[in-house]
């Protein structure tokens, strides 16, 4: 399916009438009516930088107001599993405090303190490729947050990390469990 070029899509968002600017953000605001992930304007604005930047593509055969439609749409839907999947890990950590409860049990016995070391490097195996999100859990482990971690990140910049961070996590917890169910 051929795609519109970046300029292209530029040049497309320039010819759009007022008329249809107007219909794309009264959707804007239909579709973020809770305002809970995406203020309207951010997320319009967030569709266009995606596509102008390259990170999305907008066929050719698709009218320029029905993709930027869509692709909010989609933002919202993402934004809506990510933050689902985000609050589902935390309810099952608080349902279930057995990890909790396992590292409390490990910090208990000083001759575990080598079991502890592998497990910790078992989690921050997950993250070798982002070495920020590797010190960033070290310091979520030792209790610190936000500037305390001493991380060189934008506010926007941290919350992605911290959400990838948490998805990693949820990740080698699912992955871990199995192991130790399969022994």
């Amino acid at each position: 399916m051929p795609y519109l070029t970046r300029k292209e899509f530029v040049e497309a968002c320039h010819r759009l009438s007022q008329e249809g600017w107007a219909e794309v953000q009264r959707i804007a605001y239909a579709i973020s009516r809770d305002r809970r992930y995406y203020d309207p304007d951010e997320l319009l604005h967030e569709v266009i930088v995606r596509t102008a930047n390259g990170k999305r593509r907008c066929p050719r055969n698709l009218e320029l107001r029905d993709y930027l439609i869509l692709s909010m749409k989609f933002l919202m839907r993402d934004a809506y599993r990510d933050k689902k999947r985000e609050t589902s890990f935390r309810k099952r950590l608080y349902e279930d405090p057995s990890p909790i409860l396992y590292w409390e049990d490990i910090l208990k016995k000083p001759d575990d303190q080598i079991l502890l070391k592998e497990v910790i490097k078992d989690v921050l195996r997950y993250f070798e490729d982002i070495p920020d999100a590797q010190r960033m859990l070290v310091g979520m482990m030792e209790g610190r947050h936000g500037e305390e971690l001493g991380l060189a990140l934008g506010a926007v910049e941290y919350a992605s990390l911290r959400r990838k961070v948490l998805r990693r996590l949820e990740k080698a917890w699912i992955d871990m469990n199995s192991r130790r169910k399969l022994k």
